[in-house]
């Protein structure tokens, strides 16, 4: 008779325990969208990340059907062309279209700037970090807000 053969079980594939949250940002300041992949990608499948540099290119994005809609719209306040408060109300325009939550970043501390982001419809207002340990900060609270 001949002996059995054995072999060592295949390791599971990892099992992700939750669905990875999608994060579209719009920046005009390439340096900005840099650091936030940076920080995501130190967090390894925390989120699905998409940039885009213009708030054109991310209502084009938006409105395309192919493109599922983001968890998280992560959005640049002030941008040349379609600003953050412009694409705030053209958004209201597409409600099926528009994504489940939204963050604007700034620069600007200026309560006007707040007040009406917040006015337009947008989640939360934050303060663009300054250095990489803060872009990694922000990182994680976008993450609770994809997953709030």
């Amino acid at each position: 008779m001949p002996s059995p053969v054995f072999s060592s079980p295949q390791p599971a594939a990892p099992v992700d325990p939750a669905p990875r949250p999608v994060l579209l940002h719009v920046d005009d300041d390439a340096d900005h969208r840099l650091l936030l992949v940076l920080a995501l990608d130190a967090m390894p499948h925390a989120a699905r990340l998409q940039s885009v540099g213009s708030g054109a290119d991310c209502l084009q994005q938006l409105q395309d059907t192919a493109h599922p809609l983001p968890d998280l719209l992560v959005l640049d306040v002030r941008m040349p062309g379609l600003g953050g408060a412009q694409l705030l109300r053209a958004l209201a325009q597409l409600p099926h279209r528009r994504p489940r939550r939204v963050v604007a970043l700034s620069l600007s501390p200026d309560p006007a700037d707040v007040t009406g982001m917040l006015d337009l419809g947008c989640d939360v207002y934050l303060r663009k970090p300054v250095g990489f340990e803060g872009w990694r900060d922000l990182a994680h609270s976008l993450l609770q807000e994809a997953r709030a």
